[in-house]
């Protein structure tokens, strides 16, 4: 996706937020937390255990939020 184009999208997101669309906040904080794993990626090399392990959380944690108990 074009920068330009990110841009027009996030704002549209920002603007919908504004207005109480709930569907755009859960997409804004998908957008967060992607940004966040990819950043934490190259940050640790994604190779090593720290990053092995928080990608478990996360897994861990996706599955408590839509309510996914079992493992």
């Amino acid at each position: 996706m074009d920068q330009d184009d990110a841009s027009v999208e996030l704002q549209a997101l920002i603007d919908r937020l504004g207005q109480g669309d709930e569907a755009a906040r859960r997409q804004l904080l998908e957008r967060a937390v992607r940004r966040l794993r990819g950043l934490a990626a190259r940050m640790l090399g994604g190779s090593s255990a720290l990053y092995t392990r928080m990608r478990h959380v996360g897994r861990l944690l996706k599955r408590r939020r839509c309510g996914c108990h079992a493992m």
